[in-house]
């Protein structure tokens, strides 16, 4: 059995959040995921958007980090545990950007990175950010295997 650690102050949804939880710092977390990974926690999820509009913050939270900026942090902080990037939205992603700095974090952490990827929902981030909302799935799979052909061939 495999165990994942929800970090406090990642996003905040009011449905799971814990009032305390908005004052968890950066810092703090960083100390958390290093107590979790003492106590034998598998692995550590970073959620991201890059935009949340405001119709939707009451759904989805007004904060979420950077996820590959999060990965990279909780990564240099521990030595074992996982880092996941629960859940990466591609279409909204630069796929050679981001296969690039994926692949660095899983280099320098020793092979710690997960990654689950998603086409994403939310119409609206899609708009704010200028990508077609409705080829979302075929700029997924073109990312994808842009990434995969990066990541394993010359």
């Amino acid at each position: 059995m495999k165990f994942g650690f929800g970090m406090p102050h990642m996003t905040r949804l009011k449905a799971s959040l814990q009032p305390w939880e908005a004052r968890v710092t950066g810092p703090d977390q960083l100390h958390m995921a290093q107590r979790a990974e003492q106590l034998g926690y598998d692995m550590i999820a970073v959620p991201e958007h890059f935009v949340v509009p405001v119709s939707h913050i009451d759904l989805s939270g007004p904060h979420y980090f950077h996820g590959i900026a999060g990965m990279a942090a909780l990564a240099g902080a521990t030595r074992t545990i996982r880092v996941n990037s629960c859940i990466m939205i591609l279409p909204l992603q630069n796929p050679i950007v981001t296969a690039k700095g994926l692949s660095t974090i899983d280099w320098i952490s020793g092979g710690r990175t997960v990654v689950t990827f998603g086409v994403g929902w939310d119409k609206a981030e899609f708009d704010i950010l200028g990508v077609p909302f409705h080829e979302r799935g075929a700029m997924a799979d073109e990312y994808l295997a842009a990434m995969i052909e990066l990541w394993t061939k010359d």
